[in-house]
Parts: C-alpha cells; sequence; structure tokens
C-alpha cells in the first residue's frame, strides 16, 4: 500500500501530488506509470514510502500523455523508451493511423445505419398518417425468401425465417433491412390475407444458397405498417386492386 503523497518539493524534487498539479495527470495515473516504469522516481522515502521525481520526469509524462493523445498503447510506448528508435516510432505510427482509420469507417457506417432509420421512422409516421397504408413505387428486388407453413399465423413464420437467417444478418455491415410478406394472389377473391411466404432484404448475401433467393418485380406496391395488419381485413383492398402488393 502506499501512502497519499503530499504535494511538496523536497530538496528540488517534486511529489507524486506536485507532479500531478503541474501536468493535470490523476496521482492514481502517475503511479500506474511509475509501476510500469515508464518514469522512475528520483528518490523514495524510505521511512514513509513517497516518491520524489525531477523536473526531467515531467517532460517524460507530457510525452507520454502526447502518445496517449495520439492513440499509442503503453506497451508501444514502452518499446520506445526501451529502443529510442525512428524506425520504430514510424512503425507505431503507421500502425496507430491504420486503426484511427478503421474506426473512423466504423464510425462513417454507423452513421449512415442511423440516418437509415432516421429515414425508416419518417416513413413509419407517414403509414401511421395514411391508417397504415401507403403505395410505394419499389425497383426490382432480391430477396431472401422462405415459403409459409400457415397461410395465417405470421409469427410462427417470423420465428422460422429468424432462425433461417441469423448467420447472414450476422455477416451484415450495416443494419439495412426489410422484411416483408407475400400473399396469395388470389387473397383478393377470397375476401382475407393469405401468406404465402415471408422474405427480408438485405443489402448483400453472403451464405444463403441461391435457391433461397427470390426476385420480387418492379412496381407500386401496397405497403402497410405490421401493427396495421389486424386492421387490414376491416378495411379491405377493394379500392386497391390495381395495385402490386408488398
Amino acid at each position: 500500500m502506499y501512502q497519499d503523497e503530499k504535494n511538496e518539493i523536497k530538496n528540488g524534487l517534486y511529489s507524486i501530488g506536485a507532479i500531478s498539479e503541474v501536468t493535470g495527470l490523476s496521482v492514481t495515473a502517475i503511479r500506474y506509470y511509475s509501476e510500469k516504469k515508464l518514469i522512475v522516481p528520483s528518490y523514495i522515502d524510505e521511512s514513509t514510502g513517497y516518491r520524489y521525481f525531477s523536473s526531467r520526469h515531467i517532460w517524460k509524462l507530457e510525452v507520454i500523455k502526447m502518445y496517449k493523445q495520439l492513440g499509442f498503447s503503453l506497451s508501444d510506448i514502452q518499446e520506445l523508451q526501451e529502443t529510442k528508435q525512428l524506425r520504430i516510432l514510424e512503425q507505431i505510427i503507421e500502425k496507430s493511423e491504420q486503426s484511427i482509420w478503421e474506426k473512423i469507417e466504423e464510425y462513417n457506417e454507423t452513421l449512415e445505419n442511423l440516418s437509415w432509420l432516421k429515414d425508416q421512422c419518417s416513413i413509419y409516421q407517414h403509414a401511421k398518417s395514411e391508417s397504415g397504408f401507403m403505395i410505394r413505387n419499389i425497383p426490382e428486388r432480391r430477396v431472401l425468401y422462405a415459403p409459409s407453413r400457415s397461410e395465417t399465423d405470421m409469427w410462427d413464420l417470423a420465428m422460422i425465417h429468424q432462425k433461417k437467417i441469423t448467420k447472414e444478418l450476422q455477416m451484415q455491415k450495416t443494419i439495412h433491412r426489410c422484411y416483408g410478406y407475400v400473399l396469395k394472389n388470389n387473397f383478393l377473391q377470397q375476401g382475407g390475407l393469405k401468406i404465402e411466404g415471408e422474405y427480408i432484404k438485405l443489402d448483400n448475401y453472403y451464405s444463403c444458397r441461391e435457391e433461397e433467393l427470390k426476385i420480387l418485380p418492379a412496381g407500386n406496391y401496397l405497403c402497410l405498417i405490421k401493427t396495421s395488419w389486424n386492421g387490414i381485413r376491416k378495411i379491405g383492398f377493394k379500392r386497391c386492386r390495381s395495385r402490386s402488393r408488398c
């Protein structure tokens, strides 16, 4: 256990508390750097265990702070201190640059995903204002398709489909996805919705088989949000007979 060093200067040397005030680093951080041999005390008081540092250590800590701001790891900083070679510094800089570019790419993907999700919220709000229905012109889609085991139980189908595409979803770089249902061709004549299958559209497909994919043609689609499903039978589709289905 280390005792708390006072903010004092002794014989031209600085206590950890004094060093902390000058550098802005916490006492805990300075102790940690000392334990990792990034800085070695100039003097340790045997009676108190207090460690004292010279003004040279202030400069060293400022360099450590700079390296940390650049994303250098402690092991990188230790290697630099041990080797003092410009070649090693250049290698660490290149590694840090690569790491930063990867983070920038991740952040850009996250921003793009947030923008996409925001657009989906707008679509949802528009659909709600139109009683859950909207006509959309949608280009041709290549979708991952799962045929229905039940004509009416969409939740059972959704569970089957979700298990089927879990691996595919894990391989996606974005959250872009669009779930939908394919209805029986004669559902209007039958007076009710009959589910033929469920699909999900992704930006790319990596692990699914070609026969699991289905082409949905371009056209005008009657689209509805899922929360409106229970109200479909009440409203009916008589006014939309000439439209394609989502």
